[in-house]
């Protein structure tokens, strides 16, 4: 997502981030992406997610908890 709207100056960005206002939505990242989408490029100061996370339209998720019956009978479900 982050990465097809680019930086805070783009438009697409921008869009993103009213639709998000507007809507009252907070998209939530799972770690490993939001992983992948912070890169150690030292020409970025700073990811357009954590700009997003910062202005509370975006958030890391906690991980999940595997010994929660629930989430481990999701996740074997998920993997059939």
């Amino acid at each position: 997502m982050f990465v097809a709207v680019g930086q805070p100056s783009n438009s697409r960005y921008r869009a993103l981030r009213r639709f998000a206002r507007r809507n009252e939505v907070v998209f939530v990242l799972p770690k490993r992406v939001y992983d992948e989408l912070t890169p150690s490029d030292p020409n970025i100061e700073t990811p357009p997610v954590d700009t997003a996370i910062d202005d509370g339209w975006a958030t890391v998720a906690e991980p999940l908890d595997f010994s929660d019956p629930i989430v481990s009978r999701t996740m074997d479900s998920v993997q059939r």
